[in-house]
């Protein structure tokens, strides 16, 4: 027998330890070591086994032979001996799940369920799916017992040799793996991911939880195993066993779910869901640095930025290559360290670093090597590296030629040059900063290296030029807060040399910058500074442009009284020192703000002065520009066919001149017109012809502009998904530029699209992190459409008291801006959510005063919605009869989908069911184009509830567990507990789960009983 054949070189087998499939294990001391190991062999010798075998052991060792976490049983070796071949594993002397009877200690039960869970989650962040997760491929690592605590015991995965790598083909694996545990979609198709062991996790907790198997008690046959697997419903775990709390049976079922969207996102989330209901296992310790940084490159310091487990600020990488260099074991103990020490922990799957990056220190073990290597060093390396330090990096250096590049110069290390540049003195640096400095600027035109080496020497009259040039130089690559720095450095500098003149251009800087990124309390302060500095001083052109600037930024803090006593000053002042062009300029300005108060024949007479004066002096930028704004004007009252005219006219000059930014600025103002109207496929091809010449232009200010138009038409337009890309891109692009206003915007537009999409967890995220920067702007427009979306989810949430809680905000907000448009948006939500129709009759009556088309759409379609509800259905079909003559030919508009199914409600209610489902399939085909889960799950709801009424109850009942696939899919993106528990509890949820729980006992008694249909 093989028992007695098997005898590897080096060992001495002790015992059996188990039989598998096609594969022995056996307990082996090493005799040179004394090591106990664990070695697999073949169970026969035949050639067709060995062969088997041989693959199946070296696709083991190929996907975790270089693993080393200790949640799975590592791979040391293959030996690939012509008779008997071996794989060397790691000896587990603990029991495996499947020795395991029922575990009746819930706590021990929860905490053996989180330490499997960060397991798998450790696989999905090294992209691997075991593919054939069973108990008997899992051990223990101590007696179950001693699971019961909050001590840190992990639990073992074992034999990956059906595993699959993320990006392989299906046809890499060597089987499909064990029946009873395959997932449905695995069973159909062989496809397998991590949601795939998520079911098989399931099938073992509902095993450990209930002693019995979801799909195979008293059954053996495989074909009606996965056949249970993949249409059955199990009766959950707290039914079984009255002592399973309800949270953990939902959790242990929803890993059952057949569809995998519905299952848990990842082990993290499992284990997150467990700590919920006072599991103490403490899972955020189990995976540490070392084990993520094995699953990276060498050269992972470079692949930090971005890097989906690790989720750190730039400022931290830097900091990080400061303190490691590229050297990644260094880089592994600094982060070892943190983690050790709490700094380093685990958040939404990912590690994120609770300490600033200027607090981030070095081991002491570390700086003592760093201090030994620089004073080991020859005298010219350490200058080298001193030089190096002054100029701010190797990279530095390198550019003024300080160092050479092609040098092969290890010792220019950055945790040297770290060393260095916190250990030299300060007269050493001055000395060498001056000379740097000259080189970097005189020789290179490199400002931005010599201009925090002129400030740190303290020569004014060269910080002061090369500061100005770096500042220009950063703000177009949007590097604000570098460029605020070396200003603010100029700046005191220029108060201790007392040079005012110089003090005023470089707070006109400052201010500049402030305001551009939305920073308009400080830009205000610096405005102000630069005016008192000119007390008892001549006018000049720069304190004219200040009272200019100090203007716009009170129209962009909406105080329009002061933007207008400033930008009178500004004119006074431009028409007494002859500057025609920039008179034109601030008369526009003060038309922008006249207009935006509804003050618009005034406005129009300050754009003509304006207009008059560029023509004669034959400034055909200027005049398209004054243009712009006219048709701007026309827009913000409503005219916007007049407004369309003016911009095209705008630019057909823009295209005459050939400025392309002008051409994407006005291009830009017509699409936002285009929507206006609802011809959104003109809007988005204006506004995706204007987001293209800024792209090539590199501005990344207008492309934020064009990104916020073009998102908005999207959204209106029903592009949900293609409008998320752009949607992040804004999101990204307004904190690279610090821009916060617009950061406000775009993560509302997010929020609005994952709320439409059915992503409620990530949509109330994203509405409160909107509504967090809202906070530090004065921007009570914008911040009506976040509070009104916000309402809309609390609504869609079954919490009826915080919607109304953010709807009083809303009002609040448009009281203070005297805004009819957002007084329409806070009646219609607020009659919805009341079920009032007085309180919607009276916001159409305003949309109509105001010839809001959209607003009358809506106030319309919802009006007509609670008329049915209230069976008056003459004056319901009279509205729906009007807005399908608007409808009928725009399936692009989002609100369609809703539209159809109030129809399908309205026919439903006057008894013709046939018309009704007409409606409501039209309904589920448009949402599901849009991806509108809410709108899919009422479609399918109400289909099914008509082919029930039909008495098609196995059609109803596939729409009804497609409607429930669907709530559970939403309810699995909502992560507080207490939010998803009112969302499950709404009436409408509560009564489909009834119907199918109810629809599927009797179908499946129904089977059981041979019949082919309902009695």
């Amino acid at each position: 027998m093989l028992e007695n054949r098997f005898a590897p070189g080096g060992y001495k087998i002790e015992r059996l330890l188990g039989t598998g499939g096609t594969a022995r294990v056996y307990l082996a001391r090493g005799t040179h070591d004394n090591r106990l190991t664990a070695l697999k062999t073949v169970i026969t010798s035949d050639s067709a086994n060995l062969e088997q075998f041989r693959k199946l052991a070296r696709r083991e060792l190929q996907l975790i032979g270089n693993l080393k976490y200790h949640g799975i049983v590592r791979v040391f070796d293959f030996r690939d001996d012509p008779d008997y071949p071996y794989l060397k594993l790691e000896y587990c002397p603990e029991a495996t799940l499947d020795t395991l009877p029922r575990i009746e200690s819930i706590d021990c039960l929860k905490n053996l369920l989180s330490s499997i869970a960060i397991n798998l989650h450790f696989l999905y962040k090294a992209r691997l799916f075991h593919g054939d997760l069973k108990p008997h491929n899992i051990f223990l690592t101590h007696d179950l017992s001693e699971y019961s605590g909050d001590r840190l015991i992990y639990s073992k995965i074992s034999d990956f040799s059906l595993a699959l790598k993320a990006g392989e083909n299906r046809s890499d694996r060597l089987g499909l793996g064990t029946v009873g545990y395959m997932a449905p979609e695995t069973i159909d198709s062989g496809a397998l991911d991590h949601r795939s062991d998520i079911f098989a996790f399931g099938v073992i907790a509902y095993r450990l939880a209930t002693g019995q198997h979801p799909f195979m008690e008293n059954e053996s046959d495989p074909v009606r195993i996965n056949g249970a697997v993949k249409e059955s419903c199990p009766p959950s775990p707290s039914e079984i066993i009255r002592a399973i709390p309800k949270p953990l049976s939902d959790l242990i079922m929803a890993m059952l779910e057949k569809d995998p969207g519905g299952r848990p996102s990842d082990g993290f989330e499992i284990c997150r869901k467990l700590e919920s209901i006072d599991c103490q296992y403490p899972y955020r310790k189990a995976i540490r640095p070392k084990n993520i940084l094995e699953l990276m490159p060498d050269s992972y310091a470079e692949n930090l930025p971005g890097n989906e487990i690790f989720a750190f600020a730039s400022p931290v990488i830097k900091r990080l290559t400061e303190l490691a260099g590229d050297d990644h074991i260094r880089l592994r103990n600094v982060l070892e360290l943190y983690f050790t020490r709490g700094l380093l922990n685990w958040t939404d799957g990912r590690m994120e670093l609770s300490a600033d990056s200027d607090k981030m220190f070095l081991p002491k073990r570390l700086f003592r090597q760093d201090r030994a290597d620089f004073h080991g060093l020859p005298y010219s390396r350490k200058k080298r590296i001193i030089l190096a330090a002054v100029c701010g990096g190797r990279k530095e250096a390198e550019s003024v030629d300080i160092t050479n590049p092609d040098e092969a110069a290890d010792y220019l290390t950055a945790p040297l040059l770290r060393y260095a540049a916190e250990n030299i003195s300060s007269a050493t640096w001055r000395r060498f900063a001056d000379k740097i400095a000259d080189r970097a600027s005189l020789k290179y035109k490199n400002y931005q290296i010599a201009a925090p080496l002129y400030l740190k020497a303290g020569n004014l009259e060269k910080a002061y030029t090369a500061t100005i040039d770096a500042s220009n130089e950063l703000i177009n690559d949007n590097k604000y807060d570098t460029a605020f720095e070396i200003l603010r450095r100029l700046k005191e500098l220029c108060r201790q040399h007392g040079d005012i003149r110089k003090l005023r251009v470089v707070l006109m800087q400052i201010a500049d910058i402030e305001k551009m990124i939305g920073e308009t309390i400080r830009a205000e302060k610096s405005y102000n500074e630069i005016i008192e500095l000119y007390k008892d001083s001549p006018p000049d052109k720069l304190l004219a442009e200040t009272h200019k600037d100090l203007g716009d930024l009170y129209r962009m803090k909406q105080d329009y009284e002061k933007g207008l006593k400033a930008l009178h000053q500004a004119e006074e002042l431009y028409t007494g020192l002859d500057d025609h062009l920039q008179l034109s300029h601030t008369l526009n300005n003060i038309g922008n703000l006249l207009a935006i108060k509804s003050q618009y024949n005034d406005a129009l007479v300050s754009y003509h002065k304006a207009l008059g004066i560029q023509r004669r002096l034959k400034a055909a930028v200027a005049v398209a520009s004054t243009l712009n704004n006219i048709g701007g004007m026309y827009y913000f009252k409503g005219r916007y066919m007049r407004a369309l005219r003016v911009f095209k006219i705008a630019l057909k000059i823009q295209r005459e001149i050939g400025n392309a930014g002008e051409i994407a600025r006005t291009l830009n103002n017509l699409g936002c017109a285009y929507q206006e109207v609802e011809r959104f496929d003109e809007a988005q091809g204006c506004l995706d012809e204007s987001l293209q010449l800024n792209r090539k232009i590199g501005s990344k200010r207008e492309i934020l502009y064009n990104l916020d138009s073009l998102t908005s038409v999207m959204f209106s337009a029903g592009n949900l998904k293609d409008s998320i890309k752009l949607i992040r891109e804004g999101i990204a692009l307004s904190h690279e530029l610090s821009d916060k206003p617009l950061a406000a915007y775009f993560t509302t537009h997010l929020a609005r699209v994952q709320k439409r999409m059915g992503y409620y967890g990530q949509a109330h995220d994203n509405f409160s992190k909107a509504l967090e920067l809202f906070s530090g702007i004065d921007d009570a427009y914008q911040e009506s459409g976040c509070r009104a979306g916000l309402a809309d989810l609390y609504s869609s949430l079954n919490m009826p008291d915080k919607a109304r809680e953010s709807l009083e905000a809303l009002l609040r907000l448009a009281e203070t801006a005297s805004d009819k448009r957002t007084h329409i948006i806070h009646k219609i939500m607020l009659g919805s959510i009341e079920k009032d129709i007085r309180t919607i009759e009276e916001a159409l009556c305003v949309a109509r005063e105001i010839k809001a088309t959209a607003s009358i759409n809506l106030a319309e379609m919802k009006l007509a919605g609670l008329l049915i509800a209230d069976k008056n259905y003459e004056k319901a079909g009279s509205l729906l009869n009007r807005l399908s003559s608007i409808f009928v030919e725009d399936r692009s508009n989002l609100e369609i989908a809703e539209f159809y199914g109030i129809y399908g409600e309205y026919y439903k209610g006057l008894g013709d069911a046939k018309q009704a489902m007409t409606y409501y399939e039209k309904s589920l085909r448009l949402s599901s184009g849009h991806s509108l889960k809410p709108e899919m799950i009422d479609a399918l709801g109400r289909i099914g509830a008509i082919l029930i009424t039909n008495k098609e109850y196995e059609a109803g009942y596939r729409n009804y567990r497609q409607a429930i696939n669907l709530v559970k899919a939403i309810a699995e993106d909502i992560k507080d507990e207490n939010i998803r528990t009112r969302f499950l509890s709404g009436e409408k949820i509560a009564s489909m789960a009834g119907e199918v729980k109810k629809l599927g006992q009797i179908l499946a008694q129904t089977k059981r009983a041979g019949l082919k249909s309902l009695p």
